[in-house]
């Protein structure tokens, strides 16, 4: 019977080892698993930063193409606008130098 009682004891001995070793593995890969996630946020994180600045750059730069663009578009107005001004111009001076040919051809 005290063989049988140190089989027990050897027995109970192994399976609480058992138990210790396979809760020291679980918490060794509970801490693993947890320092993976934390990893995997970390850079899920700073890849969401990355694309948020990206994002940014890309409408500062959107608005500034766009606001250069409305200032060329504004120049070439003015621009269409003086030549525009400047054509009357000629145009009301040839007018009236051939009404006063016409008057002058007329009283003469």
């Amino acid at each position: 019977m005290t063989e049988r009682k140190e089989n027990s004891v050897l027995f109970s001995l192994k399976e609480l080892r058992k138990i210790e070793t396979d809760r020291v593995q679980k918490a060794e890969e509970d801490e693993k698993a947890r320092e993976e996630a934390d990893r995997y946020a970390r850079e899920e994180a700073e890849r969401q930063r990355r694309a948020e600045e990206e994002a940014r750059m890309r409408s500062e730069e959107d608005a500034r193409r766009q606001a250069e663009e409305a200032r060329n578009m504004a120049a070439k107005q003015r621009d269409i606008e003086e030549k525009l001004e400047m054509e009357k111009q000629r145009l009301q001076m040839e007018f009236q130098r051939q009404l006063q040919m016409e008057q002058s051809r007329i009283q003469a």
